[in-house]
């Protein structure tokens, strides 16, 4: 993990394997991240079979999966996807959750809450990855217009095919009843603040690798592990439980 720390690009001309901690894209403190704590201080309960081959844990059941994105084609094209594995949602079609309740869970799925960058806007950042657009040429338009502070996102033509591909590959999937594409009004406002686009963009790119988006029957969206190296039977499913374990820092999916 410390080559992660590792910038061979930077100015520092330091050695490619060595930590380059001047490097704000890498700078520990400059990461806006929260652990995750899903069972917060409940402590484990659990015990092992007799013979060790059963591990018993307590939990809680917290929602049921109900419709799934599509997979990744394969780890060597990421950015492919299989359009005829998309489970469409049948209980949240049914949800009664207003359009912008329902952005607003959007936003913090795509982006994870979690940012790289250092955006202006503490509060509402996350949600400007609903202005950036599906094509490539218009998003590559907007941000030259945009000019002055705008030239991270406008060179980043070959890395934005990534956030298309996603956003074309997901436009017929349904949240709430609608589709994923009415979410999104692609237009960034003439008063837009870079820093929130670049956070927003930067997130997004990151929460969806090797991931499938979710939905689950209580309306919440999410993300989970898109398994390229096994089979149909190793793969998350629509009925799967989302539950949390005590003592676990993350939510489990489970199968009854």
């Amino acid at each position: 993990e410390i080559l992660r720390e590792a910038n061979p690009w930077g100015g520092a001309n330091s050695a490619s394997w060595a930590p380059d901690w001047t490097w704000h894209g890498r700078y520990r403190f400059w990461m806006h991240m929260i652990p995750y704590k899903a069972s917060g201080t409940t402590a484990t309960i659990a015990r092992f079979s007799d013979e060790d081959r059963i591990l018993t844990c307590r939990g809680v059941i917290i929602d049921k999966i109900d419709g799934l994105g599509p997979r990744h084609r394969d780890s060597a094209a990421p950015w492919d996807f299989k359009m005829d594995t998309i489970v469409q949602p049948r209980a949240t079609s049914r949800q009664n959750l207003g359009i912008d309740q329902v952005r607003s869970n959007l936003c913090c799925a795509l982006t994870r809450e979690r940012s790289w960058e250092v955006p202006e806007n503490e509060s509402a950042w996350h949600l400007t990855i609903l202005n950036l657009p599906a094509d490539v040429d218009t998003a590559m338009k907007e941000f030259s217009e945009l000019r002055s502070g705008w030239e991270f996102l406008a060179s980043e033509r070959d890395y934005y095919k990534r956030w298309s591909s996603w956003r074309k590959a997901h436009a017929e999937f349904k949240i709430s009843g609608r589709r994923l594409d009415e979410y999104f009004t692609d237009q960034i406002p003439s008063n837009a603040l870079h820093n929130d686009y670049s956070a927003a963009y930067t997130a997004a790119k990151g929460s969806s690798q090797a991931q499938r988006l979710v939905v689950t029957e209580k309306g919440r969206i999410g993300w989970v592990p898109d398994n390229n190296v096994g089979g149909d039977e190793d793969q998350v499913q629509s009925g799967d439980l989302f539950c949390i374990l005590f003592g676990c820092s993350t939510p489990i999916v489970m199968r009854s």
